[in-house]
This record gives structure tokens, C-alpha cells and sequence, in this order.
């Protein structure tokens, strides 16, 4: 394990990460007081600051590497914004009800939190993260037809079978590689850390891995 940004208190990855076609890394961080993104490289260095001001959370980058998509609250009310991958041309992109952030499926389209085509019938789902295979997304989920009544769950891309993952809800995740694990991080006593991760058969059973 090797730690990529300095010991501090800003908070870095602390509302999403997300990696570029070229292998940098886009992650929030609070050296001016408020959640603002940065680039760097894979291993932390040369980090450049990409927006300045409203907050900005939940990046996603285009699978051609050349936008960003992020929420922030520049306008007033969070909505998801682009970007060029150098900070420049930042424009809205949604005017709903609060959408936070986005996700990016295989074909390029994205997935917006707060998009007004409905998928599934939960009470509350927020923050989708789609899988690599395009074949699910993570969300984060309140609804009290299920055990537990909120937390992180699995959903098909169409909207169907729904699996609650008995995760405690964060907007801090990442599925693995082959779409077989997602990874999350956990608080414990303020301090943020990756703790484990899910994995699933086709049935639907889990276990957890803990990460040493």
C-alpha cells in the first residue's frame, strides 16, 4: 500500500475519485477551505488544481480522457458540470433537483444521479457508479422494503435486481477491474480509510475481504 497525497487535513479523495484514460488521478481536496478537484499523477505528484470556488465532488472522466464531469454548487444548487481535463471551458450540464454526480458506461453515455429516466422503484438512490462491464451499478440507497433500510446496493443497468451489499452508504467507491468487487472506504473515528471489499456470486451470495 503506498500513500499518494501528504498527510494533511484536506480531506483528499474525500467525495470521489476518479482515473483518467492516461492513468492520473481526479480527487477533491480542501487546501482553500472548500472541496475544489485536482489532477495528478498515479503516484501523487505533479498535482494541479482544476476548479476554483462552489465546491466540486463526484469527478468522472470521459473514456477518451478529455472531460471531466463533476457536481458542484457553483450555480447556487448542485448540479453536474464538464470540464476540459486542464480545468478550462466548465460548463452546467443538468438544471434538475440536485444531481451530485455522474457515471460513465462503456458506450460513453453517462448515468446522472438525479436523472428524470427513472431505474428500479427505491424509495431513495443517489450516487450510481457503473460497473466496467456495463453491467451494474453501485448506489448508494435508503428504501425501508429492505434489509438493511439503507446503505450501498447493486442494480442492473436496466433497473432490475436490486441487491442490497449491507454496506454502510458512502459516495466513497470504486468497482474493481473485473467488475467482480467494489471497493469502499470506511470512517472510523474521523479518520477515512479503504477497509474491504464485496464480492458476489451469480446467486447473489457475498463475502467480505478485509484489506491488511
Amino acid at each position: 500500500m503506498t500513500q499518494l497525497t501528504p498527510t494533511s487535513s484536506n480531506d483528499d479523495g474525500v467525495g470521489g475519485i476518479a482515473w483518467t484514460p492516461d492513468g492520473r488521478l481526479v480527487y477533491p481536496s480542501t487546501p482553500s477551505g472548500q472541496a475544489d478537484l485536482w489532477l495528478s499523477n498515479a503516484d501523487g505528484t505533479n498535482s494541479k488544481r482544476l476548479t476554483f470556488g462552489g465546491v466540486a465532488v463526484m469527478p468522472e472522466a470521459s473514456p477518451d480522457g478529455r472531460t471531466i464531469y463533476f457536481g458542484s454548487e457553483r450555480s447556487g444548487a448542485c448540479h453536474l458540470w464538464r470540464m476540459d481535463l486542464d480545468g478550462s471551458n466548465a460548463a452546467q450540464v443538468t438544471r434538475g433537483s440536485g444531481e451530485r454526480g455522474a457515471s460513465l458506461i462503456p458506450d460513453g453515455k453517462w448515468l446522472p444521479s438525479g436523472t428524470p429516466v427513472r431505474l428500479g422503484d427505491l424509495e431513495n438512490a443517489v450516487v450510481p457508479i457503473v460497473s466496467p462491464d456495463g453491467q451494474w451499478f453501485s448506489l448508494s440507497y435508503s428504501d425501508k422494503r429492505f434489509e438493511p433500510p439503507e446503505g450501498v446496493g447493486i442494480m442492473r443497468l436496466d433497473g432490475t435486481g436490486f441487491k442490497p451489499l449491507h454496506i454502510p452508504s458512502t459516495w466513497d467507491r470504486r468497482w474493481s477491474a473485473n467488475s467482480k468487487a467494489l471497493y469502499f472506504v470506511k470512517s472510523t473515528q474521523r479518520l477515512q480509510h479503504l477497509e474491504a471489499s464485496y464480492r458476489w456470486r451469480s446467486a447473489g451470495a457475498h463475502h467480505q475481504l478485509h484489506l491488511r
